[in-house]
This record gives structure tokens, C-alpha cells and sequence, in this order.
């Protein structure tokens, strides 16, 4: 799909549903590689198997709940270790 973010990579928390989910599709639309992060990785794979997604758009699902610190430093590491150009400074909270 192209689009303005054609190359770059947005993670979106609670991509499960809501404003997340939304979110997640719009810049999946716009051309970015989605990281869909939210605790259940159902709702999280329902929202890959709809529109952008099911027509090719990138993304790719990550189970974890935020509030815990040790599940977003393995988050970190793992979207890190699969996205070339993705940075530590991504994860930090300014």
C-alpha cells in the first residue's frame, strides 16, 4: 500500500479496539508498518484480519500489557530485533 509513511514503522497500543484499533488502520492505510500492541491477542488478530490488513497492508502482532515494565522491555526488544531503524528512544516516555 502506499502512501505518506511508506517506510516507517508505527507501534500502536490497544489496537485491539476503539480509537487504538482506528488508529492502527489509518496509518496502516497511509502506508506505515503497524505494530499492533494490546493484552489480547485476539482482538488484536481480528483487527489484522480486517481491511487494510487483510489486503496486504504490514503488521505485525504483539501480546503485552503495558503496565508492566518487564512485558514493554521485552516489547522493546522484540520490535527492535524486527524492525531495522526502530531505536530504544521509541519506547521512552518523554
Amino acid at each position: 500500500m502506499a502512501g505518506i509513511l511508506d517506510g516507517k514503522v508505527a507501534l500502536v497500543t490497544g489496537a485491539g479496539s476503539g480509537i487504538g484499533r482506528a488508529t492502527a488502520v489509518r496509518l496502516a492505510q497511509a502506508g506505515a508498518t503497524v505494530a499492533l500492541v494490546g493484552r489480547e491477542a485476539g482482538k488484536l488478530e481480528e483487527t489484522m484480519r480486517g481491511e487494510p490488513f487483510a489486503s496486504g497492508a504490514a503488521g505485525s502482532v504483539y501480546a503485552a500489557d503495558i503496565s508492566d515494565p518487564a512485558q514493554v522491555t521485552e516489547l522493546a526488544r522484540t520490535v527492535i530485533a524486527q524492525y531495522a531503524g526502530v531505536t530504544p528512544e521509541a519506547f521512552r516516555n518523554p
